[in-house]
């Protein structure tokens, strides 16, 4: 009689091992997408503080952000094509002034045309883990008058500067 000596993995051995790349892959994947939204939300908060603080130097020999008193309707006109070319350096999208696509929607900046001594942006379309993060930050050259995020749909988060 011939004596065979099988050597091999068993198909159970074959399954856990499957079982346990599966949840270190799945650990994995959960960390790399809350770092890529970590990155997101940095990246969003650069550019409002960035866009924030440019604005304020184009200004800053003005008493105010307004280029027109006698015509807010100019005024906006005139703001927003300055931020664009200044500011945004040019990168804004096209047919707008002052809007920028940003990791979710776009950031808008617009002069108040109540409070010449302050303006606005709107950034749009931010999910509600994203919005939360961005609302717990300390912000340095803006205020966030969004008090609540949206849970079930993106929220526009609205920033006063001065």
């Amino acid at each position: 009689m011939k004596n065979i000596n099988e050597s091999g993995r068993s198909m159970v051995e074959m399954l856990g091992v499957l079982a346990i790349i599966g949840v270190l892959t799945a650990g994995v994947m959960s960390t790399v997408n809350y770092g890529i939204e970590s990155f997101r939300v940095r990246a969003v908060y650069d550019l409002v503080e960035e866009t924030a603080r440019g604005v304020a130097d184009l200004y800053s020999w003005k008493r105010s952000y307004r280029d027109d008193e006698d015509n807010p309707t100019t005024n906006a006109s005139l703001m927003r094509s300055k931020i664009c070319k200044n500011v945004l350096d040019n990168k804004c999208i096209e047919g707008t002034h002052a809007t920028v696509k940003t990791a979710w929607g776009t950031l808008v900046v617009e002069p108040d045309n109540d409070d010449a001594t302050q303006f606005k942006m709107q950034l749009t379309g931010v999910p509600y883990g994203s919005c939360n993060q961005l609302r717990n930050m300390e912000w340095v050259n803006v205020s966030l008058a969004t008090t609540a995020c949206n849970e079930n749909s993106t929220t526009d988060l609205n920033f006063t500067a001065y």
